[in-house]
C-alpha cells in the first residue's frame, strides 16, 4: 500500500479562496482526515491522482480506497480523465451505494484476478466488501 502525500495536506482557509459549497470555519486549520470529508479541493486530488498514475502500470488493476462514496466518485472520473487505456470501464467504483453494479464490478476484478470463486465466496455481497473497504480506510488513516 502507497498513501500519496502533498503539500496540500494542511489547508487554511483564507479570504482570497473560493467556498463552491457549504461554509467554511474561518481561522480552522484543516488536516489530512479531514479532506473529502469536511472539505475537498478538487485541484488537490486531480494533482494526486495524477502522481498516483504516473506511479503505477496502469496496464495492472489496482485498488484505490477513498474516504467517502463521493471522493469515490470524484476519483473515478479523474482516473477516467487521465488513464491511457481505452476501456470505458478502465476504473469502476465499487462501494455500497452502488448496488447491483457494485457486485458486478467486484465479480469483473474478482476475474481479472482469477480469483472469482475465492472471492465470492470470502466476501458474499457488496455490503460485506464495503465494510472490508472501510476497516482497511480507517486504518490508513489512523496509522
Amino acid at each position: 500500500m502507497k498513501q500519496i502525500a502533498t503539500t496540500i495536506d494542511d489547508y487554511l482557509w483564507t479570504p482570497d479562496h473560493k467556498v463552491v459549497e457549504g461554509e467554511i470555519e474561518e481561522g480552522k486549520r484543516y488536516r489530512e482526515p479531514q479532506f473529502n470529508g469536511a472539505i475537498e479541493i478538487t485541484e488537490r486530488e486531480r494533482y494526486r491522482v495524477k502522481l498516483f498514475m504516473d506511479q503505477i502500470d496502469q496496464r495492472k488493476k489496482t485498488p484505490v480506497f477513498c474516504a467517502t462514496q463521493g471522493h469515490a466518485a470524484l476519483v473515478r472520473e479523474l482516473i477516467n480523465q487521465m488513464k491511457t487505456s481505452s476501456d470505458p470501464n478502465c476504473c469502476v467504483r465499487v462501494t455500497a451505494n452502488d448496488g447491483r453494479r457494485a457486485r458486478s464490478g467486484c465479480a469483473r476484478l474478482a476475474k481479472l484476478i482469477n480469483a472469482e470463486n475465492d472471492a465470492i465466496e470470502r466476501l458474499e455481497d457488496a455490503g460485506v466488501i464495503a465494510a472490508a473497504f472501510v476497516g482497511v480506510q480507517q486504518h490508513l488513516y489512523d496509522s
